[in-house]
């Protein structure tokens, strides 16, 4: 065999290899903090009009399993939730768009960050069970 034929089947075979690991079963630890961090981002915006405000890092898998052949996983997770805006931001930006801020969304950002004042980069460990569906475009977190 040449050489321009041996190097063909090697890069077809590393093709193959990252194809097959690309198609794999499980969400990996970037899709999921990126799910996360979607879900979450769409709950705030929903009810706020604010984007971009927390990130997902250091997300650890804990336990996992999947069910339903495959389509749905279920892992326990713990990650670190950061604020990208402090509190009084927060407040600012909803005050200048209009928003009154309602006691119930003030709760559950206070629960969610676990204090009522904290500053962009404040850290909250979170630790929980998430489920995500396998879709035809993806993983979806759906719980």
């Amino acid at each position: 065999m040449n050489v321009a034929k041996r190097m063909a089947a090697i890069f077809l075979s590393t093709m193959m290899l990252l194809t097959l690991a690309a198609c794999s079963g499980k969400p990996s630890a970037d899709e999921m903090s990126t799910l996360i961090e979607q879900n979450m981002e769409e709950s705030f915006t929903s009810q706020t009009g604010l984007t971009d405000l927390f990130q997902v890092e250091n997300l650890q898998k804990l336990d996992a399993r999947e069910e339903d052949d495959g389509k749905k996983y279920i892992a326990d997770l713990s990650f670190d939730l950061v604020a990208n805006k402090s509190a009084a931001q927060v407040n600012q930006a909803l005050s200048m768009k209009g928003y009154v801020i309602q006691m119930t969304l003030g709760e559950l950002l206070a629960n969610v960050m676990g204090s009522r004042e904290w500053e962009a980069g404040y850290k909250k460990t979170i630790k929980g069970t998430f489920t995500f569906a396998k879709t035809e475009k993806g993983w979806k977190l759906i719980q």
